[in-house]
């Protein structure tokens, strides 16, 4: 409420009701931090207190005879939002000024009224142009730690991704590892609790963690990699403590390719792999039915289960979130899960990655309808380069 434009609408306010009152100088006082201060001079007004403890026991307007401790007003109007008291008008005494009649003073009272749901829309309006920019800033934020098309294209071969977060940014990451000296690399999808805000910021945690684990331990298969994360997510949101006030996580998939081998290695913690064969046969392969981080720890001391799937020629694979596999929709009133199985029948055969992507992004949007969007959505498919 302090902008330019609502300082000019103040002016011209109280310009038309002095106007309006024959010439006669109106005051506007506001509530501001616990103080009452006449914003177009930008001055405390000592007497608001006690102005403001009258007007909020009488709920109505004061006249002249009213105000025994404040002198030379013909009327204090109030303007109360939501049952605040959020600023008064007070009228000045003036020899020019004629009895007002009640529907002159109704008049008054409804132009304050006016004023403060004017000046409350401006300052939500400024509030929520304020928050839509931090939240679009924070977008770029978490862009900037998506992996990058051509580090993808050259680490996965044949890459298509449906990245697309509920509320602008949200809880769903994928990150590819640097190459080991082996030439190895690690594919990860992590879905992290909550959406919007909550959630891109623990993605982010994510993403460092999994940076720290590689350059401390290289070489780590996925379901170790996940175990590290389980761990050091732990850690670093205190969950390991009794005082600890965090009790988060997510749920992840890893998929670990080793140059020069026509195979990959799996694990997940509630995230799945399908595996298109070249033959076309679409296969789900489970992760274990547990999720990483929280303060009461779901993962085993045994750890990941790790799966191998020998790839075919045109083999693709396809990691992606619950946001999918979650959502409600169909022809149901009710509704239906979209699940694994409409996963499977989208992508119906021997097709790449970009098709997989394409095929399964209409089958959910046709299937969501206009239902609203439950969760994040994340989608990778890849066709990873055989060895000669």
């Amino acid at each position: 409420m302090g902008s330019n434009a609502s300082g000019l609408l103040r002016q011209r306010f109280c310009e038309a009701l002095g106007d309006f009152c024959h010439g006669t100088r109106v005051v506007l006082v506001e509530r501001r931090d616990q103080v009452w201060v006449n914003e177009l001079r930008g001055a405390v007004v000592v007497e608001g207190e006690v102005l403001g403890d009258q007007l909020v026991k009488r709920r109505g307007t004061l006249m002249a005879d009213d105000l025994v401790a404040t002198k030379g007003f013909r009327v204090i109007v109030p303007g109360f939002h939501r049952g605040e008291l959020s600023c008064y008008l007070g009228v000045q005494e003036s020899e020019d000024l004629p009895e007002l009649r009640p529907d002159e003073l109704r008049m008054i009272e409804f132009a304050v009224q006016q004023l403060v749901l004017e000046l409350k829309n401006r300052e939500l309006e400024s509030a929520h142009a304020l928050i839509t920019s931090s939240v679009d800033y924070a977008v770029r934020i978490q862009a900037a730690y998506l992996p990058q098309d051509e580090v993808v294209h050259r680490k996965l071969g044949s890459v298509d991704v449906w990245w697309e977060p509920r509320d602008k940014i949200g809880g769903d990451i994928w990150w590819v590892s640097p190459e080991a000296a082996d030439g190895s690399c690690t594919v990860v999808l992590a879905d992290c609790t909550g959406h919007g805000v909550p959630g891109a910021m623990l993605s982010v945690t994510v993403v460092n963690l999994l940076d720290q684990i590689v350059r401390d331990k290289p070489g780590l298969g996925p379901g170790q990699l996940l175990g590290q994360l389980d761990e050091r997510l732990r850690e670093a949101l205190n969950q390991n403590k009794s005082d600890g006030a965090s009790d988060d996580g997510c749920d992840a998939v890893a998929v670990r390719l080793e140059r020069g081998c026509n195979r990959v290695k799996f694990a997940g913690a509630k995230l799945s792999l399908v595996h298109v064969r070249g033959d076309g046969v679409v296969e789900r392969i489970a992760g274990d039915g547990v999720s990483l981080g929280y303060r009461k720890r779901e993962l085993e001391a045994k750890g990941l289960s790790e799966h191998e799937v020998i790839l075919e020629a045109q083999s693709t694979l396809v990691l992606y979130s619950d946001g999918l596999t979650d959502q409600i929709g169909g022809e149901n009133a009710r509704g239906v899960s979209f699940g694994h199985r409409r996963i499977a029948e989208a992508i119906g055969g021997k097709i790449g990655a970009q098709q997989v992507v394409k095929r399964v992004r209409t089958a959910f949007e046709q299937w969501q309808g206009t239902r609203p969007r439950r969760d994040d959505v994340a989608l990778i498919a890849f066709s990873p380069k055989l060895s000669a």
